[in-house]
């Protein structure tokens, strides 16, 4: 009977000694965008570290939340909005308002470099006759915007050119829609 117990200790000590080894391996890192919202966006891809290359879709409105033209904070004027349209055929609009309603409204075309850092645009400017009628202030040739940050919900930039400097912050609008322009 000793020798049982004995037997039976001497087993208990081995297996309660033995340990599995840590498993210490370090995961494997792949590149890629992983942001679901973005239109290059691949689960399959199994991406776990993102590494900028996410491509967004820039149609749609976007209003500003920020915004800044030749040293004059936008907020701190009459201008209460300001809508950014983007149609998938590369026209765009902007939209500025006061309590009045629509003031001015920039169109003209864009292109988003393949990065998505810069823009480019043509447009023309009017402006309201203040009876119901547009007036053509002026053509403005090509502006390259300087995009900062670009994502499914925030759009932000910055352009110096020949009719000034500015920046802007926007978001996505949920206010606006591409059938509402003007």
């Amino acid at each position: 009977m000793k020798k049982i117990i004995y037997l039976f200790l001497t087993v208990s000590l081995i297996f309660s000694s033995c340990s599995k080894e840590k498993d210490e391996s370090t995961p494997t890192v792949i590149n890629g965008c992983t942001d679901n919202t973005a239109f290059n966006y691949d689960a399959s891809a199994s991406a776990n570290t993102d590494d900028g290359s996410c491509l967004y879709l820039i149609t749609g409105c976007w209003e500003w939340e920020t915004g800044v033209i030749d040293g004059i904070d936008f907020s701190s004027t009459n201008i209460t909005e300001v809508v950014l349209y983007f149609w998938d055929d590369g026209k765009y609009g902007i939209e500025y308002y006061t309590s009045d309603g629509l003031v001015v409204y920039d169109e003209g075309t864009y292109s988003l470099s393949s990065d998505q850092t810069t823009m480019n645009t043509t447009s023309m400017t009017y402006v309201s006759d203040g009876v119901g009628g547009w007036d053509t202030d002026f053509i403005e040739t090509t502006t390259l915007l300087a995009i900062s940050k670009f994502n499914s919900n925030e759009f932000d930039g910055g352009w110096d050119d020949n009719d000034g400097i500015g920046n802007f912050t926007s978001k996505k609008s949920t206010n606006y829609f591409l059938n509402g322009w003007k």
